[in-house]
């Protein structure tokens, strides 16, 4: 009986053993798994901060582009109502078939010294 007991103690032991031994080695592979956590959780992160500052530029640019493209359709309306629209009248009085103002004439200018923009003094017969 003593033999039977002494068996069943040395059993024992040696399942508590196998068990501490099982214990251990999960408790190293979950201390892995954790750093490998932890590892891809930077990675993660790391992309994550680079796509929101990839999208805040994206949101920036296209703000932009919207507000281009609202100032780009004004003026067009405005190009198109420039183009549309009559010309104004000449003269002061605004009547159809008026004269326009009197131009100074070369001599005049030649003397003055003063050229319309674009119009450099040519030879002329004054």
């Amino acid at each position: 009986m003593a033999r039977r007991r002494q068996r069943a103690i040395d059993l024992a032991v040696l399942q508590a053993e196998t068990a501490q031994l099982q214990v251990e080695a999960l408790r190293a592979e979950l201390s892995g798994l954790h750093q490998e956590l932890a590892r891809r959780d930077v990675e993660l992160i790391s992309a994550l901060t680079r796509v929101a500052a990839v999208t805040d530029r994206l949101r920036l640019q296209t703000e932009q582009d919207r507000d281009d493209h609202r100032r780009l359709t004004r003026a067009i309306e405005l190009l198109t109502m420039f183009i549309a629209s009559p010309p104004p009248e000449l003269g002061t009085g605004g009547t159809a078939g008026a004269t326009p103002p009197p131009r100074a004439s070369t001599a005049t200018l030649r003397g003055s010294g003063r050229w319309p923009p674009g119009s450099p003094p040519a030879a002329s017969t004054a």
